[in-house]
């Protein structure tokens, strides 16, 4: 963010008191697992990415054995024979 020489920034807009509740964020708030947000923050850096990366292979392997498979998949066959009761 760049000013013009002698221009001074425009202030910042007054904050919300720290007693302000707002019901929209509270609203929230009761959906959210506070407890797992807390140990995830305990985490390094590191240690968050390499969780991450961790759940993503998990996803990956989940969705790769959800996949039908090209032999169980092929209809192309004649064979005349249900893949799933083999009739």
């Amino acid at each position: 963010m760049s000013h013009d020489v002698g221009e001074l920034p425009r202030p910042l807009p007054d904050l919300a008191p720290p007693d302000f509740v707002d019901p929209v964020v509270e609203a929230y708030k009761k959906d959210v697992d506070r407890t797992l947000l807390r140990e995830n923050l305990k985490l390094t850096h590191e240690q968050r990415v390499l969780k991450a990366q961790s759940v993503h292979r998990a996803i990956d392997a989940v969705r790769g054995a959800a996949r039908p498979t090209k032999r169980n998949n092929d209809h192309s066959s004649g064979s005349g024979t249900s893949p799933l009761t083999g009739a």
